[in-house]
């Protein structure tokens, strides 16, 4: 029996699944895939006009290495989750492996919201992109320290008292000499 190792650096859990059955990948963790075996009924032998009582019961087994489940896993889906940095190894996954694989991500997450930017801009000015962002790439703008004022305002420094005494006063003086040059 053999088993693979998958290490998920980007920012949130991921569950995939594959034949009924569902596969965690906790954030930051390692996650050890083993052996599976999935069965199907095979129809071509219980669809048979003379078939025998055997075929009426007839059943597809197949058993997939846990290298392999996980290379489906994470290569099958809208995005290749490798290019997210997910290691994948037959081998537990070392302290350098997790550094490249998080260096990955930090890429593959900037690329995620420079492409939202992009669709937004093309929204704005008339095309086909779209407005709303998704939570992931709102948390890729946080973890990354990108501001955006609608999405991900980073918080504003407050000011010294003695900064608003001044912008006070400043404004006050200012008031005063616009109603001054009002009355002339």
């Amino acid at each position: 029996m053999s088993q693979a190792f998958g290490y998920n650096p980007i920012l949130r859990d991921v569950t995939l699944y594959f034949g009924g059955k569902s596969y965690c990948f906790p954030h930051n963790e390692v996650t050890t895939l083993t052996d599976q075996t999935f069965t199907a009924p095979d129809q071509y032998k219980r669809n048979l006009a003379n078939g025998t009582p055997e075929d009426q019961q007839a059943v597809h087994e197949v058993l997939i290495t846990g290298q392999r489940l996980g290379e489906m896993l994470l290569n099958r889906h809208h995005v290749n989750l490798f290019d997210a940095g997910f290691v994948l190894s037959a081998k537990p996954i070392t302290d350098a492996e997790k550094r490249d694989a998080q260096v990955k991500a930090r890429i593959w997450g900037t690329h995620m919201v420079d492409e939202f930017f992009q669709e937004r801009r093309e929204r704005q000015s008339g095309g086909m992109g779209r407005l709303a962002t998704f939570d992931e790439e709102i948390a890729w703008m946080k973890a990354l320290g990108i501001d955006d004022p609608l999405y991900n305002p980073l918080p504003k420094p407050a000011l010294a008292p003695e900064e608003l005494v001044a912008i006070g006063t400043a404004v006050g003086k200012g008031v005063v000499d616009a109603l001054e040059t009002r009355k002339k």
